[in-house]
């Protein structure tokens, strides 16, 4: 049996079954006394749905949990090839250029355990993981330059 389908293989510990993802962390998916699975829905950037693979804007991502943690656990699990691409391997630290938005909302600098809202929970908004832009000209220095070189005729 190779690595990958060792990672991806269900083990059964006191009645819960744990899905170990590609990025060796147990994901919990359920157990007797488990709870509501809550179905996410996680828009990806176009690069990372390109990586994974995916059609479409959205992934379905279910969670017992709902929390940014779980939600990117979840995600890593079924999608092993965006483990180091959203979080850093070792910290888990969000990576800098991404962004993660709920209802509008930039929750990109909240604790990861922090509850999702409502609407995310209910399948009402989508959960949006953003890719940042950087760089650029900031339009005001130019306003600025060309107003003060039409003040110097």
């Amino acid at each position: 049996m190779q690595a990958s389908e060792v990672r991806r293989t269900l083990l059964l510990r006191d009645a819960t079954f744990v899905l170990i993802n590609s990025c060796d962390r147990p994901i919990e998916i359920m157990g007797e006394s488990a709870g509501a699975v809550h179905t996410i829905r996680v828009e990806l950037p176009h690069h990372l749905r390109t990586l994974a693979g995916v059609n479409g804007h959205e992934v379905p991502v279910h969670v017992q949990e709902a929390t940014m943690r779980a939600v990117l656990d979840a995600l890593e699990a079924e999608y092993p090839m965006l483990c180091g691409t959203i979080r850093d391997h070792v910290t888990q630290e969000r990576r800098a250029f991404l962004r993660f938005f709920a209802c509008m909302q930039d929750i990109s600098f909240d604790p990861v355990d922090t509850p999702l809202p409502a609407a995310i929970v209910a399948g009402r908004e989508p959960l949006i993981i953003l890719g940042a832009v950087a760089g650029g000209t900031a339009s005001g220095c130019w306003i600025e330059s060309a107003s003060s070189s039409s003040n110097a005729s």
